[in-house]
């Protein structure tokens, strides 16, 4: 919200001030209030804030008035913005110091999409679609194939973690020298916390091959 020239102006609540040098920080529309101009009470609204980032990019910012008398001036402002992050950075947070985010010297070896910095043969973008610590090689999806006890047509695919916001499909195919995948057939699903059963038709002895795709949105 914006200071300075007005030294009466209330910032919104929950506007935050935060260095994060990871993208593009936009704030539109925040509303300040200035109690009392002489007599009158009026509202200044910016409809959009300047910023400096990291990368050269600017931001524009444009100060109006809601008084149908008064027009503000404005002879320099200070801001203080909230920062949103999307679901991937938000994630990286949880995990790494901004300090090394804003390192790219550790991309490849530490934050990066390909990188796998707890030695656990799963890249980040994997952990984080998979919901799994990148930062804990325990920290694993785990998929296992057993015969169902009684039906020798069927198997049960076995996988973990299931979590909600996710969306699991399991595939197969008879070999692996090019054969295309197919979803499997499917006769039951059931939960037991973080572990998901899928029951599928198998062709009796004949060799399958079980893939998990996991879909985030």
């Amino acid at each position: 919200c914006l200071r300075g020239i007005f030294p009466h102006i209330q910032p919104p609540v929950g506007a935050v001030g935060k260095r994060l040098g990871l993208g593009k920080h936009v704030a539109e529309d925040l509303e300040c209030v200035v109690p009392k101009v002489g007599d009158n009470r009026f509202r200044s609204v910016v409809r959009s804030i300047e910023i400096a980032c990291g990368n050269g990019d600017r931001l524009s910012a444009e100060l109006r008035s809601l008084s149908p008398v008064l027009t503000p001036t404005l002879d320099s402002l200070t801001i203080t913005a909230t920062v949103g992050l999307d679901a991937k950075t938000t994630w990286r947070t949880m995990h790494w110091t901004i300090d090394e985010l804003e390192n790219p010297t550790l991309e490849a070896t530490l934050w990066g999409e390909a990188a796998n910095p707890d030695g656990d043969l799963h890249h980040n973008l994997f952990e984080y679609t998979a919901g799994t610590t990148p930062t804990d090689m325990n920290s694993v999806f785990s998929l296992a194939v057993e015969p169902v006890p009684g039906q020798p047509d069927q198997r049960n695919v076995i996988f973990s973690p299931r979590l909600s916001d996710r969306t699991y499909t399991v595939l197969t195919r008879p070999d692996l020298s090019g054969s295309p995948e197919s979803t499997a057939s499917t006769s039951s699903v059931s939960d037991n916390g973080m572990t998901r059963t899928v029951t599928t038709s198998h062709p009796g002895e004949d060799m399958q091959f079980y893939r998990v795709r996991i879909s985030l949105p």
